[in-house]
C-alpha cells in the first residue's frame, strides 16, 4: 500500500482532516502556555482523539515545531509514590515538561509531571519500561543557547528525580514572580476519571495470597484457565500479573525453581473501558493458588471454562 493510498477513501481522507484539525487546535492552546500532556489527555478523555494519535502529535508539535529537548531512558525502579514528584517539579515554573511512558496495559501514555491526576491514572511506573522526558525553558533568557542549557539541565533533573535521586532545583528553574502560577493542579475526583469516555482505565493492583505449599505447575494451569475464561467473557479487557514488582510475561515463570511459596503474594491488574467481575476474578484466582486448584483443570480442551 502506498503512503497516500488511505487518503483515497472518504473515510481515510476525513480521518486525516480531523487529525490535522486537532493538531492545529492543540498547537493554538500550546502557544498559550498550556501543557501538551494536559491538552492531549483532555482530548483522549473526551473521546475526540484516540491514544494512538498522541505520539505523532507529540513529535510534530513539541519536537519538530517548538524545539523541545528530549531524552529517553529506562526506569530502574518501580515508582508508586507520585506526590513528592509533583510537589517538587510543580515548583519549576520556568520549565514546561511533558513525559511519555510505555505502560504495559495502556500503551503510550502522556503525563504532565506537575499534574497528579495523570500519575494516578497509570497507578505505577514499572521498572525497565521506556520513559521520554520533553522539556523547554519558558522563562526569561538572554539568548537561545542559555535557554537550551537550562532545558537540558531540567531534563537531567527530572530523570534523576524519577530514578530516586535527591534533586535540588537550579535557580533558573523557578521564577518567584510567577510562583502563584506554579502550584500543582488538584486531583480530580475518582468518579471524574472513571466517567471519561475515551481513555482506557486500569484498576489498582490486587493481591492474591498463595495458600498452597507451592505455586506449582497445577496452580499455573488453573490460573491460565481462569484468565482464559475471564477474557473470553470480556474480550476488550486485559489482565496483567506482577510478582515482587516484576511484570510477569509468562505465568510459567511463577513456578520455576519454587519462585512463589506458601504465603507469597501475586498481584494482578485489569485494564479496559468497561471493567467488570474483578472481585469474582480475584476469588477464582485465590482458589487457583490454593490446594483446590484442580477444580479449574477439568475443562473441554476446545472451550474455555464457563466461570463469568
Amino acid at each position: 500500500m502506498g503512503e497516500y493510498d488511505k487518503l483515497g477513501t472518504r473515510a481515510g481522507f476525513n480521518r486525516a482532516v480531523r487529525h490535522l484539525q486537532t493538531v492545529i487546535a492543540i498547537d493554538e492552546d500550546l502557544s498559550r502556555k498550556k501543557n501538551m500532556a494536559d491538552l492531549l489527555n483532555d482530548e483522549i478523555d473526551q473521546g475526540y482523539i484516540e491514544a494512538s494519535q498522541a505520539l505523532s502529535i507529540l513529535n510534530a508539535l513539541l519536537v519538530t515545531k517548538h524545539g523541545y529537548f528530549y531524552k529517553s531512558f529506562n526506569i530502574k525502579n518501580q515508582i508508586s509514590e507520585f506526590e513528592p514528584i509533583v510537589e517538587k517539579i510543580g515548583k519549576w515554573n520556568t520549565l514546561d515538561i511533558t513525559i511519555s511512558y510505555r505502560h504495559p496495559f495502556l500503551g503510550f501514555t502522556v503525563i504532565n509531571p506537575k499534574n497528579l491526576l495523570h500519575w494516578k491514572k497509570i497507578q505505577d511506573v514499572m521498572r525497565d519500561e521506556l520513559v521520554v522526558v520533553y522539556c523547554k525553558f519558558i522563562g526569561k533568557a538572554d539568548d537561545e543557547g542559555k535557554a537550551q542549557k537550562i532545558a537540558e539541565k531540567g531534563i537531567r533533573a527530572v530523570i534523576d528525580l524519577l530514578q530516586g535521586k535527591d534533586v535540588s532545583a537550579e535557580k533558573e528553574f523557578i521564577d518567584e514572580s510567577l510562583a502563584a502560577a506554579a502550584a500543582p493542579r488538584p486531583v480530580a475526583p475518582v468518579a471524574a476519571v472513571a466517567d471519561s469516555p475515551g481513555a482506557a482505565k486500569v484498576t489498582p493492583k490486587y493481591s492474591v495470597q498463595v495458600s498452597n505449599e507451592l505455586f506449582h505447575n497445577g496452580n499455573v494451569e488453573a490460573w491460565k484457565n481462569i484468565m482464559e475464561s475471564y477474557l473470553n467473557a470480556h474480550p476488550d479487557l486485559r489482565v496483567t500479573v506482577y510478582h515482587e514488582g516484576e511484570l510477569i510475561q509468562d505465568l510459567n515463570t511463577l513456578f520455576k525453581w519454587g519462585k512463589v511459596k506458601h504465603g507469597g503474594l501475586i498481584f494482578f491488574q485489569v485494564a479496559g473501558n468497561d471493567i467488570k467481575n474483578v472481585s469474582k476474578l480475584k476469588r477464582y484466582l485465590y482458589e487457583g493458588a490454593s490446594s483446590r486448584f484442580e477444580a479449574f483443570l477439568k475443562k473441554d480442551v476446545n472451550r474455555p471454562l464457563n466461570l463469568f
